[in-house]
Formats: structure tokens, C-alpha cells, sequence
């Protein structure tokens, strides 16, 4: 049996479904109560979602099917789940994304930050954190990733201390440096090692001094324990395409588009309280942006710690010791101009502003600040001003939108678009299964407040009210967080958010005091390759092994989880009221 399992998984798999649709069918109409019925729908839907033996958008589309069979909700009314006014969000969102693709502008804006960083390694890697966070609030931190990887690369390859001596060895040809003792002889080549421990020169196997003498007969250079030095390369490498990787899913958490369990926060909040939560794009983002810049630089200080900080130090003895014996032909000053220039040629390749450059360019700060000042509370906004109470992020997003639809592009290749943005390019460029995953949560929401199975779960969990409320909550975004590991962080949070929803009625708290901490937690997935789009990116480029990414990525879950729950009952407090009771219409 097992055999045959094997050899027709496919098969296997697909009877598998199919069995258990029917099974949820049949145990759902033998019995009366609504929200069991609801509760084997979400079971079945938690399993294929977090085992992936359905495709993740066609699994979220079974409430269309399930719950009006087993008469939980009306077919029509499940069909309206999935476009609500958060899908258009992100579809604006996503849209206004592949203009910014389409047309290079992340490339320009990463790389015109990362020329004005030097080349000490951890400012190389605090630059391409910082251009990986800032990019993935705005655009998919898949897309960031795939952008920033190949460029993170070559960067490093440039640092390596062997492409160093190479560069050293032709920059000495190129200024016709003569370390010979005349014109027709040749000095006998001799290799000298340095061991940093001792601090003590060896010529060919005997020890030297580092006199005027010794330096004169030097025609080749290096340094001992290449091993090490290369290990600790390796290191550095590992811990930059790391940076990457971690700093694109953190800097998703920063506004409701970056990443969609934000989106469906956004959804579910505006659902189960109301629009007048004061809960929105600006809001969100005051709240979230600064944490997810702390938890940022906790990412730095840790990944140059762990993996950098070894590597800076050789680094710079071995650039010491070349200055002297390669008689100032190289310089501690190398590693920053291969840096620099590395950058730069990326840059250059780009050519020169083009026009659609520039007015996605100002559609982007447009938009940015159309969103965070269109109602954010603290002070009257446009929308206020105006007058504007219906109007929605939704609203500001697709206004932008059309006006990229409608922007000619000025571009004289006959090969680009028109337009700055085409239906072609956003059809071949844009992740369409976000927004099926999105409805799907929408769905399985919805399900479960008519089902009365959020009523269940509140009453089940009264118990927990004898836990103090800091420590419950670092529990249960410690349980999420990791859960992420392994599963969608869309369909985590499709799970999660409805219960931290009925958790927070029975313990009489705060509602967003439970969901947005541990929807935040659902984007803290650091240790697997397997657990996020940016991770599987960087593993595939080679240089990691899965032990370097479970270690620092297991001490990163930690200190992240840490951080998101003293975030909520601090900061939380002054832009929400958490410690309050959410104020509802």
C-alpha cells in the first residue's frame, strides 16, 4: 500500500481531497449545530493550507462551495467576501507596485542609497537592510529580494579577500611597479605568511622581521590560515544575504499593502467593529513603522554579531598588513572603493532618468502621503478637511492608478510601453493568488461570526483570564510566529485574527491588544527556507546552509516576538488606546 502511495503521490493526494471534502460534507449535515458545521470547515481548510495539498488560492475559494451546502451562509453572501474594499486595496496596491518594477525605480532608489554608504561591512549590510525594509512597504518583498540578492552578490564576491588580492596584484602591473634587484635577475620568489596570533612574520618557512630589508625581496604575499580567512568570508556573505531576506519580510509589517495579513487585518477589523475604530492606513502605520525599524536594527546587531563581526576585524589587520608589505599599493581604502564601484556600474547601467521614471517617482510620494495624512487622528486630515467621510485608502490607490493608465510614458523605444502602466504588464507581472488567498480569509471571517462559532470559542476560552495579559500575549505570538514556519503567513492569519477576535471578548480586552500583535508575528518567519518568498530567494543562491538560517533566524524569532509584544502595551497604548475598550459603532 505504501508502495503504491509512493510511486502515485499525485493520485494519492488528489483522492486524499476528495475524500476529505465529502467526509466534511457528510459528518457537517449529520449534525444540527451551525457551528460545528463551520468548525470542520475550518479544519479541512487550516490542514490543505498548511500542508499544501491544494494549490493555497483554490483552497481559500471552498467556503463558495461548503458553506452554502452545509447551510452555513448564503452562496451570495460568501461571493461578496472576496472583493471587499480591503481586496481593492491591495489590487491598487499591487497594481501601483509593477509600475514601480516595470520601470526600475526600486533598482534607482536602491542603488542611489547604497553609493552613499562606505564599505566597512556593517554599514554594507545596514544599506541593503534598509533598502530591502523601505522597499518592501511598498512593494512585495519577493520582488525586493529577487532585486537585491544579485546585487548583495556581487558586492560580496568584491570583498572577498582572494578578488582583493588579485586586485592588489594588478594594480601593481598597472603602475609598473619593479621589485626586481636589477634589470636581467630575478630575486628568489619568497612566501611570506603572517601569523595574526603571534604576530610574527614567516619567509619562506623562517621567521622574519618586517624590516625595510625583508620588505624590499617581497614579490608574493599571503596570509596564513586561508581557511579561516575564507570561513569568515563565508560568514560575511551568509550574514548580508540574510540581511536581505530578513529585513524584506520585516519591512512589510511597516503599512497595511505591505504585506496581506495586514490587508486582512485592515478587512476584518472594519467587519467585526465597525469603520470607526480609527483604524486605518495612517493609523497602522504610526503604529507599526516604528517597530518595525527596531526590530530592524535587532536584526543588524545580531546578524554582525554573529556572522560579521570576526570577518570586519581579520579584515582589516590582513588590509593592514598588505598596505606594508605590498609597499602601499593596496590600501585600507580598497574594500570601500570596490564597493562603491561596484554600485556605481550597477547604477550606470540604468542610464539616465527617463521620464516615466520621474512621474512614477512623484506618484509614489504622492501616494505615500495621500495615505498616511488622509485621516490619521492625531491631527485633522486632508479627507477631514475636505470633508471626504466616505472616501477610503482604496479610493486614493485607485486614483493613482488610473492616472498611471492614462501618463503617457514619453519613451522613444519602440519596444516599451506607451503608457506607464498597460492591463498586459500588471496581467504578466502581478501576483493575482494574494488576492483569492485574501478573499478566502474574508470568507472563513464571515463564516465563522454567523456560524456562532466565535461564540464557542470565547466561551472555551474564559479560562485563560487567570494569565496575566503580558505573558498570554508573548505566548500566543511566540505560537504564531513559529507556526508561520510552516505554513502561509495569509492563511496563518486567516485562522488566527478570528480567534484572537473572540479571545479578546472573553477576557474582556482590547481587540487590536491581541490582533495586530500577532498578525504583525505572522511576517516573523526566520528559520526556514521554505517559511518565506525571501527566504527561499537567498538560500537559492548557495552561499547559505540551513543551519545559518535556523541559528540566527531562531534568536530573531525571539527577540521580534519580544519586541511586538512590549510594542503593543507601549506604544499601542498611545496610537490605539489598547489598554482601553475599543471604541465601536
Amino acid at each position: 500500500m505504501m508502495s503504491f502511495i509512493k510511486k502515485n503521490k499525485e493520485f494519492s493526494i488528489l483522492i486524499f481531497n476528495v475524500l476529505s471534502v465529502i467526509t466534511v460534507i457528510i459528518s457537517g449535515l449529520a449534525t444540527p449545530h451551525l457551528e460545528i458545521r463551520c468548525g470542520l470547515v475550518v479544519l479541512l481548510m487550516s490542514c490543505l493550507w498548511m500542508f499544501e495539498l491544494l494549490p493555497l488560492p483554490l483552497t481559500a475559494m471552498l467556503p463558495l462551495v461548503l458553506f452554502p451546502v452545509l447551510e452555513i451562509s448564503d452562496a451570495k453572501i460568501v461571493a461578496t467576501q472576496y472583493l471587499k474594499d480591503t481586496t481593492v486595496l491591495l489590487f491598487g496596491g499591487l497594481m501601483f507596485a509593477v509600475s514601480i518594477e516595470h520601470w526600475n525605480v526600486h533598482k534607482r532608489i536602491a542603488l542611489a542609497t547604497l553609493s552613499v554608504f562606505g564599505g566597512h561591512k556593517g554599514m554594507v549590510l545596514m544599506s541593503f537592510m534598509l533598502i530591502g525594509w523601505f522597499l518592501s512597504m511598498w512593494i512585495s518583498n519577493t520582488a525586493t529580494t529577487s532585486m537585491l540578492v544579485p546585487i548583495a552578490a556581487a558586492v560580496a564576491n568584491e570583498l572577498d579577500p582572494k578578488n582583493q588580492k588579485k586586485k592588489m596584484t594588478k594594480n601593481k602591473e598597472k603602475q609598473g611597479l619593479n621589485l626586481d634587484t636589477s634589470e636581467h635577475e630575478q630575486p628568489e620568489k619568497k612566501r611570506v605568511q603572517y601569523d595574526r596570533h603571534s604576530d610574527v612574520i614567516v619567509i619562506n618557512g623562517e621567521v622574519g622581521e618586517l624590516a625595510a630589508g625583508n620588505l624590499d625581496e617581497v614579490t608574493e604575499t599571503t596570509i596564513d590560515s586561508h581557511d579561516a580567512k575564507d570561513s569568515e568570508f563565508l560568514k560575511f556573505k551568509r550574514g548580508l544575504m540574510l540581511g536581505v531576506a530578513y529585513s524584506c519580510s520585516i519591512g512589510g509589517t511597516a503599512t497595511i499593502t505591505g504585506t496581506a495579513p495586514n490587508a486582512l487585518l485592515l478587512g476584518n477589523i472594519e467587519d467585526f467593529y465597525g469603520k470607526t475604530t480609527g483604524f486605518n492606513f495612517g493609523t497602522f502605520m504610526m503604529y507599526s513603522f516604528p517597530e518595525s525599524l527596531i526590530c530592524l536594527f535587532v536584526a543588524w546587531t545580531l546578524l554582525y554579531t554573529v556572522q560579521m563581526h570576526n570577518f570586519t576585524k581579520a579584515n582589516s589587520t590582513d588590509l593592514e598588513l598588505n598596505t606594508q608589505l605590498e609597499l602601499k599599493v593596496g590600501s585600507p581604502e580598497g574594500h570601500e572603493r570596490s564597493f562603491k564601484e561596484v554600485i556605481n556600474e550597477h547604477y550606470r547601467d540604468l542610464g539616465c532618468w527617463k521620464p516615466a521614471e520621474k512621474i512614477v517617482t512623484v506618484a509614489f510620494v504622492t501616494l505615500a502621503l495621500l495615505w498616511i495624512f488622509r485621516s490619521p487622528k492625531c491631527i485633522p486630515g486632508w479627507a477631514d478637511l475636505l470633508g471626504l467621510s466616505k472616501i477610503s485608502d482604496a479610493s486614493v490607490v485607485m486614483v493613482i492608478v488610473f492616472v498611471l493608465f492614462a501618463s503617457p510614458s514619453f519613451s522613444q523605444n519602440k519596444s516599451e510601453d506607451k503608457t506607464i502602466l498597460t492591463w498586459d504588464t500588471v496581467q504578466k507581472k502581478m501576483s493575482w493568488s494574494v488576492l483569492f488567498l485574501i478573499g478566502g480569509g474574508f470568507a472563513m471571517a464571515s463564516g465563522v461570526q454567523s456560524s456562532g462559532l466565535d461564540t464557542v470559542v470565547m466561551n472555551a476560552l474564559k479560562h485563560l483570564d487567570g494569565i496575566p495579559p503580558f505573558f498570554l500575549l508573548l505566548i500566543i505570538v511566540c505560537v504564531v510566529g513559529f507556526l508561520t514556519e510552516f505554513t502561509s503567513n495569509t492563511s496563518t492569519a486567516s485562522i488566527v485574527q478570528p480567534i484572537m477576535s473572540s479571545l479578546s471578548g472573553a477576557l474582556g480586552v482590547n481587540p487590536l491588544l491581541l490582533m495586530v500583535p500577532t498578525t504583525v508575528a505572522c511576517s516573523f518567519a526566520f528559520c526556514f527556507p521554505v517559511a518565506t518568498p525571501p527566504n527561499a530567494i537567498v538560500f537559492s543562491e548557495g552561499t547559505l546552509r540551513v543551519r545559518d538560517m535556523v541559528k540566527c533566524g531562531f534568536l530573531l524569532n525571539i527577540l521580534c516576538f519580544t519586541v511586538a509584544t512590549c510594542w503593543a502595551f507601549t506604544w499601542g497604548n498611545v496610537v490605539f488606546s489598547m489598554h482601553q475598550p475599543l471604541e465601536t459603532s
